[in-house]
């Protein structure tokens, strides 16, 4: 299900967007594509994508932002963020 809803100030609704305490993810859905990616990148969000949702990749770093989570995953960046470097003592 998606839910669409219609506006008149596209500024407000970035504001209101971004006013929650959640944000994993979100997209803008436009014939305008190099204005859904601005917008895209306006969003206090994890991941935002532009005329699709939930396009998740494990190449491809997924961060989490504000009550969403902590940190981020998939890719070199998530295998680094839960990750803890041991250092051996290695004896002849």
């Amino acid at each position: 299900m998606l839910p669409l809803i219609p506006y008149h100030d596209l500024d407000a609704v970035v504001r209101d967007a971004d006013v929650g305490v959640l944000g994993l993810g979100g997209s803008i859905w436009t014939a305008d594509l190099k204005r859904g990616v601005a917008l895209a990148q306006e969003l206090h969000c994890g991941t935002a994508w532009v005329n699709q949702r939930g396009a998740l990749t494990a190449a491809l770093p997924m961060p989490f932002a504000k009550q969403s989570g902590i940190g981020i995953d998939y890719a070199h960046f998530g295998l680094a963020e839960h990750s803890r470097l041991m250092l051996l003592n290695a004896r002849a």
